[in-house]
């Protein structure tokens, strides 16, 4: 948490990526509650060279940081930039919080311990912290459901839903887990060969849906059944040259976007982009705007550390891990 603070303080103002316009959307939400139309006047300095706006996203993000910069300049004199960035940090110290506090968040909150790369994350608004954060924190309510069946109530399996609601409104890539998660809590109930637990996942459902039913239908009633399309042409007349969607794929596109309509094969972005290279990197320091890595040696280090790691797991097994957090939360209950 020093390590994060410490950039959160002392590194200059809109240095990490796309950190302007990050702030600027938390800060519409200082004085918001409603999402706004797309285009709006009130939003036109949130938009990107890509022509888009992260205020044109479902996500929460942005609400809650608008409301915390909003409490925290009412109660100290700092800026918008240092309030948003104390916001991330602030996220942080709460998931550390709920991972002393809580044996099943802390097995899956060591995640955010492993890594400088999560560290960095939590050093400055952006679109990645509430997702991170939600999802470590619905993998805990996960594996408290396998572990301890009979303590998950509807109390338990609403919170669940209002998670899966919140996380399916952020970024797509998330998708994914929540597909996970999802099968996960079917494959918890149907271990328990109760016909009456299904229920739960009813509710856990409506829960989801009522949560993203309300955001979806607030932007629905604003931007119309049409907003993809707003989106698009409007990023058509904001975008800067090279960004503009007309121009996706064409030689004067931005070189890296859309890069199998440049027609690059698929071995390429092994062979002559290095994907794997970089998204390693990513994973354990690589910072600024994928520009600043860290020392050759370093890499080499975390690499054979995470190898050892992965073979101690797979030799050790997964299960005495949580039998142990089941008789740590027992006693603690």
């Amino acid at each position: 948490m020093l390590f994060r603070s410490v950039i959160a303080a002392t590194s200059l103002p809109n240095i990490h990526p796309d950190e302007r316009v990050h702030v600027d959307a938390g800060v519409y939400y200082m004085d918001h509650w409603l999402p706004p139309e797309i285009g709006s006047p009130a939003i036109r300095h949130t938009y990107s060279a890509y022509g888009m706006s992260r205020l044109d996203n479902l996500g929460s993000t942005y609400l809650l940081a608008g409301k915390f910069i909003r409490v925290l300049r009412w109660l100290v004199p700092v800026d918008n930039h240092a309030a948003a960035r104390w916001f991330a940090v602030a996220l942080f110290c709460l998931m550390a919080l709920l991972a002393w506090k809580i044996p099943w968040q802390a097995q899956t909150a060591a995640a955010a311990l492993v890594t400088p790369q999560v560290w960095y994350l939590f050093s400055y608004l952006n679109d990645d912290l509430l997702p991170f954060f939600l999802s470590l924190v619905l993998a805990a309510f996960c594996l408290r459901w396998a572990a301890r069946p009979l303590d998950t109530t509807w109390k338990t399996a609403c919170a669940m839903g209002v998670l899966f609601g919140m996380l399916a409104l952020e970024k797509s890539n998330y998708l994914v887990f929540l597909c996970f998660a999802f099968f996960f809590c079917v494959w918890a109930i149907w271990k328990e060969r109760r016909l009456v637990r299904w229920r739960l996942l009813v509710v856990l459902l409506l829960a989801a849906c009522a949560v993203y039913g309300v955001r979806w239908g607030a932007d629905l009633a604003i931007n119309g059944v049409n907003r993809n399309e707003k989106r698009l042409a409007y990023a058509e007349q904001r975008a800067k040259e090279g960004f503009k969607p007309s121009q996706y794929g064409g030689k004067g596109a931005y070189y890296g976007i859309h890069l199998r309509d440049k027609g690059l094969k698929f071995t390429e972005i092994f062979t002559k982009w290095k994907w794997q290279v970089i998204t390693a990197r990513s994973f354990f320091g690589l910072y600024g705007p994928m520009s600043l890595p860290s020392p050759g040696w370093y890499y080499k280090l975390v690499y054979c550390l995470a190898a050892g790691l992965l073979l101690y797991l797979l030799v050790k097994g997964g299960g005495g891990g949580s039998h142990e957090l089941d008789r740590k939360s027992t006693r603690l209950n």
